[in-house]
């Protein structure tokens, strides 16, 4: 009995500030949502607002890089794992 006296106060203590602690947060957070001045916009209203890309040339050859294949390849020359670099 001597061993468990100390956990159970332990335990209560623990429970009795938990407590406080959710008595105080439930106590400042709003219950209710907040009133917005404007009503919300339908998702599919939302997306229909979405204008989609209707150009097919996306090779990058107005970019100052190069095109994503070369600069792998260039990188992957680079590091030579063959040779037991990186």
């Amino acid at each position: 009995m001597k061993k468990m006296t100390p956990i159970l106060i332990i335990v209560v203590l623990g429970l009795l500030v938990g407590g406080v602690f959710l008595f105080r947060e439930l106590r400042r957070a709003p219950l209710m949502p907040p009133d917005y001045d404007h009503p919300a916009k339908p998702v599919n209203d939302w997306q229909r607002s979405i204008q989609i890309d209707p150009r097919t040339d996306y090779t990058g050859t107005g970019s100052k890089k190069a095109p994503v294949p070369e600069r792998l390849r260039m990188e992957e020359q680079r590091q030579r794992p063959e040779e037991g670099r990186n």
